[in-house]
């Protein structure tokens, strides 16, 4: 889902990125009026001059890595298929060696 924001008075594009910002706001009411005032301070431009950047502000190391900072669920769960993950390799490991040995045994 995405949130534009236009000028109510000439109809001009102000941001596409609303949606983020309102999410950021939250229930706050006081960042609520200084997210009205900072669009109210961007100079609205006819939509075929806009710039969309589809309420995204690009991928970022910073955005994986505070999503699974946001509930450490997500790290526990990344620790642990890692390690299920390094056992299913080592036990793959372990079953080539036995099948050589197997093999230099038999000749």
């Amino acid at each position: 889902p995405a949130l534009v924001v236009i000028d109510a008075k000439t109809g001009h594009f102000v941001t596409d990125d609303a949606r983020n910002e309102v999410t950021a706001a939250g229930e706050d009411v006081f960042k609520g009026k200084e997210l009205v005032s900072l669009w109210k301070s961007k100079e609205a431009v006819p939509f075929d001059r806009a710039v969309f950047n589809g309420g995204q502000s690009g991928f970022s190391i910073r955005k994986v890595i505070m999503f699974f900072l946001s509930n450490p669920v997500y790290i526990v769960g990344m620790l642990y298929f890692a390690k299920k993950g390094m056992k299913y390799l080592a036990d793959l490991g372990e079953e080539d060696e036995d099948e050589e040995e197997l093999v230099r045994g038999e000749l």
